[in-house]
């Protein structure tokens, strides 16, 4: 998809990069293009030290390679996978990324959540090219696409980012102060970097210590926990109820986490996303509910995808097995059986009804041969309503100016002459005649097969 992976890496890069730019303004004002210089991937890489650098270089690639692999699964139960339009989104999206590096503060904000930065992010590429990104009309395929995909492209990035404890930690613990500081929880403190667990450690000790002392809780858990409380807004006065409200839910859900474990023996397809969820969910210092919810939104996204193939799969079968179903009655017919060619096309009209529903021509189509057969056996009145739904379901989904309509019209009118019916029976003959010199023309084969029946009918009567 893409033409390799340096764009793509690039654009992470810049993601990062806004983590620790805010460090590096100390919060002031800036002149125009100090932050995109800040935000660039050799300015952002050079101003870290040591591991820190090293720990940069891993998160980059690990994230770009993560994005990258789950692109497949994403474009495969996208509404739009028009190749030309796909290849117009990749496009659009590696000559806009140097350009919409969002500003620290703003992702700041946006409380990290990748779908707020997702949207920033689109708003700034509708800055940059308008021609490309600001179109929201939902009948612009390749603009929608460009939307989607460089807002799912940067969403999946953050979440991934995220949920990665060792970006927060040692890579960008100046956005997630800069977020606390926001909420009120701690002092504003620019001059020095705390690593964010120490920091919270230290920030709610009296809570983490009461929870591991009560509930046995892993302190792990507990910051992990704080981490996700933190950033909703909780009073302080609440924070140690909805910590202890929080640990108990997950330990419940911990304990009944193995009913996936079957799961993923009978959908192999998905078996290591639920096992990434599964790793995710343990407890200790990997745990993090972020990557569990992340791996479990893709194995969702996947076993949609597998349970529409198979529904596609399931309604190719009943409709090979009704075209089955159609040639075993027209044998029976051969023979006269018309009670065993009723039969077969009541059940080649159920084939129908499960591959297209019961609003298709090829229902309605079955429903009147059904009704022919009866019609065969004499029994007109068990026929009639069959005749009634074919006509309705034709004109509902073909229209009334149409030959099978016509054709359903004539057959409810021959029906109805059948049973005695002469003055009901009259006006559906004249209709389909109309509709068939209508739409047919008056030398038509059809037509004139309508306008005999009509004829022999007045005759008839007369």
């Amino acid at each position: 998809m893409f033409k390799d992976d340096a764009c793509l890496e690039k654009f992470v890069t810049m993601l990062v990069a806004t983590s620790v730019a805010g460090a590096a303004t100390g919060g002031v004002a800036v002149v125009p293009g100090a932050a995109e210089a800040l935000t660039s991937g050799s300015g952002f890489l050079a101003r870290l030290s040591g591991q820190r650098r090293s720990d940069a270089h891993r998160i980059i690639r690990e994230t770009t390679t993560t994005v990258r692999t789950q692109w497949t699964d994403w474009i495969a139960t996208s509404s739009r996978t028009d190749e030309r339009d796909l290849a117009n989104a990749v496009a659009s999206f590696e000559e806009v990324a140097p350009r919409i590096a969002p500003r620290p503060a703003d992702v700041v904000a946006k409380r990290l959540h990748a779908s707020a930065i997702a949207d920033l992010i689109l708003e700034r590429a509708e800055v940059a090219r308008p021609e490309v990104y600001a179109d929201k009309s939902p009948h612009n395929a390749t603009a929608k696409l460009a939307r989607e995909f460089l807002h799912e492209l940067v969403r999946r990035s953050y979440a991934l980012l995220t949920a990665n404890p060792d970006y927060l930690d040692q890579i960008a613990p100046d956005l997630w102060r800069g977020v606390l500081e926001q909420l009120g929880d701690i002092k504003a403190d620019t001059g020095a970097i705390r690593f964010v667990t120490e920091q919270i450690r230290d920030d709610y000790k009296r809570e983490i210590d009461f929870l591991k002392d009560t509930l046995h809780a892993r302190e792990t858990d507990l910051i992990s926990l704080l981490r996700i409380i933190l950033v909703r807004h909780v009073p302080k006065e609440d924070i140690l109820p909805a910590l202890e409200q929080s640990y108990e839910r997950l330990s419940q859900l911990r304990e009944n986490w193995s009913s996936l474990a079957s799961l993923a023996n009978e959908e192999p397809e998905i078996a290591p996303l639920l096992t990434a969820a599964d790793e995710a969910m343990a407890a200790g210092e990997h745990f993090s509910l972020e990557r569990a919810s992340q791996a479990l939104a893709e194995a969702d996204a996947r076993f949609l995808q597998i349970n529409r193939e198979r529904e596609e799969q399931f309604k190719r079968g009943e409709e090979n097995r009704a075209r089955i179903l159609g040639k075993r009655a027209e044998l029976a017919g051969v023979t006269f059986d018309y009670g065993g060619a009723a039969d077969l096309y009541r059940q080649q009209a159920e084939c129908f009804v499960k591959a297209f529903g019961e609003a298709h021509p090829s229902t309605a189509t079955s429903y009147n041969n059904v009704a022919s057969n009866l019609d065969a056996q004499g029994r007109f009145s068990d026929a009639e309503p069959l005749y009634r739904k074919g006509l309705e379901i034709r004109e509902r989904v073909l229209g009334e100016a149409h030959p099978a309509t016509a054709t359903s019209y004539n057959n409810v009118a021959s029906n109805l002459e059948a049973q005695g019916h002469s003055s009901d029976a009259e006006p559906l003959y004249r209709k389909a005649l109309e509709i068939s010199e209508r739409v047919l023309g008056e030398a038509h084969p059809t037509t004139e097969v309508i306008r005999g029946n009509l004829h022999g009918f007045l005759e008839h009567r007369e």
